[in-house]
């Protein structure tokens, strides 16, 4: 998942995202460092923040 990179193009830092998300900043991470991934609902909220598909998100 190249989830980090899509954020730091749209300027927000974890923190930023966390908050418009509702979740804790090291889920982000998590889900950055591939740890974790993230739920369909939480996904398309991603999609959205992000002015992005899904399936950009998830290429390797």
């Amino acid at each position: 998942m190249i989830l980090k990179e899509i954020r730091n193009k749209a300027g927000l830092t974890q923190k930023e995202v966390s908050m418009k998300l509702g979740v804790y900043q090291n889920i982000i991470s998590q889900w950055e460092t591939g740890e974790r991934t993230p739920r369909a609902e939480k996904l398309i909220q991603l999609a959205k923040l992000f002015n992005c598909n899904i399936d950009e998100m998830l290429k390797d």
